[in-house]
Parts: structure tokens; sequence; C-alpha cells
């Protein structure tokens, strides 16, 4: 795939930039050939670290273990009420 993404965020991580929009994430090793999947209701803000990456958005989260390939929700704190709309991480 190499047309213009739907993305909301990107990140790069392990090797490969991965972006996150509208129910898909994409993958790419290099920034012009990206791969698409599909991931219900993925979208918002995205951070890696290694081969762990999290997207946030609103009162969602993801999580992905393997650099983005595989995503499973990422529990929430039900004492909160207030939206996540951007995620960084650091040493």
């Amino acid at each position: 795939m190499t047309a213009t993404l739907p993305a909301s965020d990107i990140a790069y991580a392990n090797g490969q930039f991965v972006a996150v929009g509208s129910g898909h994430v994409y993958l790419s090793p290099d920034g012009a050939t990206w791969s698409d999947q599909a991931v219900t209701g993925i979208n918002g803000a995205i951070a890696c670290h290694l081969q762990t990456c999290v997207v946030v958005g609103g009162s969602h989260a993801w999580r992905s273990a393997d650099s983005g390939r595989t995503w499973g929700p990422a529990a929430a704190s039900a004492a909160s009420t207030q939206a996540i709309v951007h995620v960084t991480w650091g040493e």
C-alpha cells in the first residue's frame, strides 16, 4: 500500500513505523510501503518503546507487545473520568 494513510498518529519502534487511525494499524519498514490491518475501534495517539506500543483515544486504550503486529485492549482505570488525548514514552 503506498497511498496516503488516514492516520491519527505515528511512532517508530523496533525498526518499523507504526501508524494508527480509524480502526486500522499500518506498519512500514521504510515509511514508503505500508501494510494495513483492521483493529476494531483503534484510533488516537500512539507511543512505542522497544517492542511495546500503546494507543490511547478518549476513554479507550490498546496495547501491543510485538511492535504493532497484534493488539488487545489495555485496562483503563475505572476511577478516572478524564479522556486521555496523548501518550509518550521516556527513560
